[in-house]
C-alpha cells in the first residue's frame, strides 16, 4: 500500500511539473477572472453571458444534447435555431439553465470552495478546487479560444 502511495504522489508531482513555471500573474488573472464571471453571471441567471464564457466543445455538446431531447420528444428546431436561442437567452436557454441550477449551485463555488491554484499551459488551464468540506479537489478545465478564456463545463463535469 505505501508504494501505491508513493506511485501515486510521485505521478501528481510529473502532472503537475510538466505545467509551465513560473506562471506570470497576468495569465492567472484571466483564467481566474474567466472562471469566476462564469459561475457569476450563472449565479445572476444571465445566462447569455455566461453562455459567452463556455468552451466550444461545452456549447456543441449542450445543443447536441438539447437538439437529441428535443427530437426524441417531437418537437423539430435545427441545431442553428437552438444556437440563436442560447446566444440570445431565449426560452429553451432560460429553461435548460434553469433546470440546470436545480442541481448545480454556482454560488457553491464562489463562496464554499477554495480556489488553490492554477496550472497552465499557452492554451489549456486547470484551477484546483476543494470544496471546504471535502478532502479531493476537482480540476476546472479552462481553455483558451480566439484569445480568451472558456470555461469547459461539459469536459469538467460531465464525461463527454
Amino acid at each position: 500500500m505505501k508504494y501505491f502511495y508513493k506511485i501515486c504522489v510521485i505521478g501528481w508531482f510529473f502532472i503537475f511539473a510538466s505545467y509551465s513555471y513560473p506562471q506570470d500573474s497576468g495569465s492567472i488573472n484571466d483564467i481566474l477572472n474567466s472562471a469566476e464571471t462564469f459561475f457569476k453571471s450563472l449565479a445572476d441567471k444571465n445566462f447569455s453571458y455566461s453562455w459567452e464564457f463556455l468552451s466550444a466543445k461545452s456549447k456543441k455538446a449542450i445543443i447536441d444534447d438539447v437538439y437529441n431531447a428535443s427530437k426524441s420528444s417531437g418537437t423539430t428546431y435545427t441545431h442553428e435555431q437552438l444556437w440563436s436561442d442560447f446566444k440570445t437567452n431565449g426560452l429553451i436557454a432560460r429553461t435548460y439553465w434553469n433546470g440546470f441550477l436545480k442541481n448545480f449551485d454556482p454560488n457553491i463555488v464562489l463562496d464554499k470552495c477554495i480556489w488553490e491554484k492554477v496550472l497552465h499551459k499557452e492554451n489549456y488551464a486547470l484551477i484546483v478546487i476543494r470544496y471546504q468540506k471535502s478532502d479531493a479537489p476537482f480540476l476546472l478545465k479552462m481553455y483558451k479560444e480566439d484569445g480568451a478564456w472558456k470555461v469547459g463545463l461539459i469536459e469538467t463535469f460531465l464525461k463527454k
